[in-house]
């Protein structure tokens, strides 16, 4: 009896550690990474390690879903030294390189952009992402492109103008003559509104309907006109991340 127990307690063990293996290599892969520890945190030491693989992926969870962002995307990035771990933060901040052709896989087009931020060295067709994010029902209004269209329409003066331009409405509310100018797009996925202002930068609101995800944009003046490249690019990126639920 003795030796039969021993056998029976092996193998159910044995099959526990299977039941164990099997079930961890179900879940997705940011629920299988721990979470970073202090990902933003300047690395201070005197000699700092080598930077490791640019396009290692950090775990994103926002809303209902998972992503796999590549390092070198991510604005305000994570440490060089650091391996990819989830990041605990409810709002993605991205950059990414609009001038390419998004009908090709992209895992083989590099959209990245090894600096940070829109300097003077940035690449023209770079568009920083401030805060992507998911919204249940309707975007918060700091983020809702479509409140900050109404908004503005109602305070166009008889001195002002709108009218389109390759199908963008362009807006002059005609407060002063130092003013900037609004543009929106509205299609049944997307819906953007952007300011410029008399610099060469522009900040929008975009809004993501089918999957919910509403963005806050920098972009230079000139890509103002790009916006359908830009949304395509920002579509396939997020769809390319998006683990498999």
């Amino acid at each position: 009896m003795t030796r039969l127990h021993k056998t029976i307690t092996t193998l159910l063990s044995t099959m526990a550690l299977i039941i164990s293996e099997s079930t961890v290599l179900a879940q997705p892969a940011s629920s299988r990474i721990p979470l970073c520890v202090d990902a933003f945190k300047p690395d201070l030491s005197p000699k700092p390690g080598p930077a490791l693989d640019p396009m290692r992926t950090f775990a994103v969870v926002l809303g209902p879903y998972r992503f796999s962002v590549p390092w070198v995307f991510l604005s305000g990035r994570p440490r060089t030294d650091l391996q990819s771990c989830e990041l605990g933060v409810n709002k993605l901040a991205i950059q990414f390189r609009y001038n390419v052709d998004v009908s090709v896989s992209s895992n083989e087009i590099d959209y990245s952009y090894d600096g940070v931020g829109s300097g003077n060295d940035a690449p023209s067709d770079l568009v920083e992402i401030q805060a992507l994010q998911f919204y249940d029902r309707a975007p918060q209004d700091y983020f809702d492109p479509s409140l900050r269209y109404r908004n503005t329409i109602r305070a166009v003066t008889t001195a002002g103008s709108v009218k389109v331009i390759d199908g963008l409405e362009e807006i002059k509310p005609g407060w002063s003559a130092t003013e900037g100018t609004h543009w929106h797009l509205a299609t049944n996925e997307t819906e953007v509104f952007i300011s410029c202002d008399l610099i060469s930068l522009c900040t929008g609101f975009l809004n993501l309907r089918d999957v919910r995800l509403s963005a806050h944009i920098t972009l230079k003046q000139h890509s103002v006109r790009e916006i359908r490249k830009i949304d395509a690019t920002l579509q396939s990126l997020i769809s390319n991340w998006r683990e498999n639920q």
